[in-house]
C-alpha cells in the first residue's frame, strides 16, 4: 500500500492491533497540535471523517520533536526546497499495542511520518472494516531533498481550488515542490500592482478558447499558505526573455523601439528603456508572497534572441534575484550564462530517440502536434542548436558550481498521451486526445521502469533533484489534469523519495492498485491503465 516505499520496515510479529475509538493524541506542543490537526482535516478528505484524534480510550498517538538517530548512514542528497539541512525529513514510526509514536527532528519529518500513517489508516479503512492496524517499525528518509512537479498554468488556468487538490496529491505522496508555471505567450497568472495591465490584458486569454485568469496576491498568498500546511513549497516562474508574448501585448515598450528589439515578436529587449524596472517590481511582488528561497526565472527556449542580449537579461535578472535574497533558478538554456556557484538549472532536453532525430534533422512535418499548432523551421533549427550543445553546457556549468534539477523530457514530461489501454471504456476518449502527440505514446511502466540518477551522467552529487513537469497545450479542465497525472505521478514520487531505487514493475503496480479507490474517495480523476491490477 504505502507510496513512496520507506526506506526500512520491520514487522515483529504481524501483530493485529484493532482501532476501536479512534486515537488519543492530545500534546502541550503548539507546533505538534498543528500538524495533528492538518493530519486530522487530511484523513476526513480522504473519507475517513469516524477516526477521531481526540477519542476518549482510543489508540496513544504521540509525535515527539527531537533528535533521531537511526541508524542510517545513506544521506538524503541535492537542495531542500526550504532550506533546511538535508537530514530534517527523517523519522521514525512505531505502531504497537500500547500506542503510536513518531519521533523525528523537525516538524517537517514528523509530517512525513504522520503522512504513512495516513496511508496505512486509510488502507485498512478501504477494507469495508473496522480500523485494524498492524505492529510495525517504520525508519525512513527521502533519496533526493527536491521532488516536485512543474505545473503550466497559463495554457489552460487552475483556480486556488484547483491548485488545492494537486498540493493534496503531491502532499500524499511525499513530494514538496509546486512549481508554478505562471507566465507565458498565453497568459499571465500573477497580480503585480505597479504593472495592472499585466492582470487586465495579459491575464486575459489562455490556449485556444479556454478562458483565462489571474491570481490575486491575496489569492496566492492563500495557495502558498495551504502549501506550507503540508510542507509544499511553491516555486514561482516568471519566464524570461522569451515566451513573454502575454506581457509585451500589455506593455508593448518592453518589447522595444516599435518591436524593434533584440529578438522576435514577443520576447524582451533588454535594452529597452523600463525592461530592468519591470523585471525588478515583477520579481520582488512575487518574491513579498512568496516565502520559498527559490525564485525560477525561464530562460527557456527564448528563439530568435541574440545570444549575447540573451545573456545580458539573464545576468540581469539573476542579479535581480540576488538582490531579493532568493536563489535563482533556470530552465537549463541558462547554463551558458550561469556564473555557477549558487544557480540551479533544471535539465529537460532528454527526448525520446526518435523525436531526437527528428529534431536534429529540422524535420517539421516529422513533429506530430495537435491542430492549429505549428513549429515553425527556425524554431526547430534553435532547438536543435540547443540539443547538440545543451548538455556539455549544464556539465560545464557544474564545474563551475552549479546544481542541476532533473527533468529530462523523456521520462518526466506527463503531459505524454498514454500507449495502453483503460480498464475503463469509457476512458477511450479522453486517453485518444490527452498528451501531446509530439511524443510517442508511453505506458505507466515506461514512465517507472528508470533510474533518474542516470539521466544526465557526469554531474554525480551536483544534481539538486527531480521534479516533474505538466504543460497543459491539451489539457481544458482540472479532470484532464489529474487524468495525466494519475498514476504516473505516484512513479516519479517512489524515485524521489525511494532509495536504494528499484524499478521492479510488478511489485510497484501491485501498490499502486490499492490507491484507486482513494482516488475516487476524493473524486479525483485518474487513468485506469491495463497494466495494473486494480483492486
Amino acid at each position: 500500500m504505502l507510496i513512496p516505499r520507506p526506506r526500512r520496515t520491520t514487522a515483529p510479529g504481524g501483530t493485529q492491533i484493532p482501532v476501536h475509538h479512534g486515537f488519543h493524541a492530545p500534546s502541550p506542543d503548539p507546533a505538534v497540535r498543528a500538524l495533528l490537526a492538518t493530519f486530522g482535516s487530511d484523513l476526513e478528505a480522504d473519507g475517513v471523517d469516524e477516526v477521531r484524534l481526540d477519542a476518549p480510550g482510543g489508540l496513544p498517538l504521540d509525535v515527539r520533536l527531537g533528535p533521531l538517530d537511526d541508524g542510517d548512514d545513506a544521506p538524503t542528497t541535492g537542495l531542500s526546497p526550504r532550506d533546511e539541512p538535508l537530514d530534517h525529513e527523517r523519522s521514525a514510526l512505531s505502531i504497537t499495542a500500547d500506542g503510536i509514536t513518531i519521533t523525528a527532528p523537525s516538524r517537517e519529518g514528523a509530517y512525513r511520518s504522520l503522512t504513512t500513517l495516513r496511508q496505512i489508516v486509510v488502507g485498512s479503512m478501504l477494507q469495508g472494516r473496522p480500523l485494524v492496524l498492524e505492529e510495525v517499525e517504520i525508519l525512513d528518509h527521502p533519496r533526493f531533498g527536491w521532488r516536485g512537479l512543474s505545473l503550466d498554468v497559463v495554457r489552460c488556468f487552475f483556480g486556488v481550488a484547483e491548485i488545492k487538490r494537486v498540493i493534496d496529491m503531491l502532499a500524499l505522496y511525499k513530494m514538496n515542490v509546486l512549481h508554478l508555471h505562471l507566465t507565458d505567450d498565453q497568459g499571465w497568472r500573477i497580480e503585480v500592482p505597479t504593472w495592472p495591465l499585466l492582470s487586465e490584458i495579459g491575464g486575459s486569454g489562455a490556449s485556444g478558447d479556454r478562458p483565462g485568469g489571474c491570481y490575486t496576491l491575496a489569492e496566492f498568498a492563500e495557495i502558498v499558505d495551504y502549501a506550507g500546511e503540508r510542507f509544499v513549497s511553491i516555486v514561482p516562474e516568471i519566464d524570461l526573455p522569451g515566451h513573454t508574448g502575454a506581457a509585451v501585448r500589455a506593455y508593448p515598450e518592453l518589447e522595444g523601439a516599435e518591436g524593434g528589439g533584440s529578438g522576435p515578436v514577443g520576447t524582451m529587449d533588454p535594452d529597452a528603456p523600463r525592461v530592468r524596472e519591470f523585471v525588478t517590481d515583477v520579481l520582488a511582488t512575487v518574491a513579498s508572497v512568496s516565502p520559498c528561497p527559490y525564485l525560477h526565472i525561464g530562460g527557456d527556449e527564448a528563439f530568435g534572441v541574440d545570444p549575447e542580449a540573451y545573456t545580458q537579461f539573464l545576468v540581469m535578472a539573476r542579479s535581480v534575484v540576488r538582490e531579493l535574497g532568493k536563489v535563482p533558478v533556470t530552465w537549463q538554456e541558462g547554463a551558458a550564462s550561469s556564473g555557477g556557484e549558487g544557480d540551479v538549472l533544471q535539465y529537460w532536453m532528454a527526448f525520446d530517440p526518435a523525436l531526437e532525430e527528428v529534431i536534429l534533422a529540422g524535420d517539421v512535418d516529422g513533429v506530430a502536434l495537435p491542430d492549429g499548432m505549428a513549429v515553425p523551421v527556425e524554431i526547430l533549427t534553435h532547438l536543435a542548436d540547443a540539443l547538440r550543445t545543451g548538455r556539455q553546457e549544464l556539465i560545464a556549468a557544474h564545474g563551475r558550481g552549479a546544481r542541476i534539477l532533473l527533468s529530462p523530457a523523456s521520462h518526466l514530461y506527463l503531459d505524454r498521451p498514454y500507449a495502453e489501454a483503460s480498464v475503463d471504456p469509457a476512458q477511450r476518449g479522453l486517453r485518444s486526445h490527452l498528451g501531446l502527440p509530439v511524443y510517442p505514446r508511453a505506458t505507466v511502466e515506461d514512465a517507472f521502469t528508470w533510474d533518474p540518477a542516470a539521466a544526465l551522467p557526469g554531474v554525480g552529487d551536483a544534481v539538486a533533484g527531480i521534479e516533474c513537469a505538466m504543460w497543459c497545450e491539451t489539457v481544458a479542465t482540472a479532470p484532464e489534469l489529474e487524468f495525466l497525472l494519475l498514476p504516473r505521478l505516484l512513479g516519479v514520487a517512489e524515485h524521489a523519495w525511494s532509495s536504494p531505487p528499484r524499478t521492479e514493475w510488478p511489485g510497484f503496480a501491485a501498490r499502486v492498485a490499492t490507491h484507486r479507490r482513494l482516488w475516487a474517495r476524493r473524486s479525483w480523476n485518474s487513468f485506469g491503465s491495463e497494466l495494473i491490477p486494480w483492486a
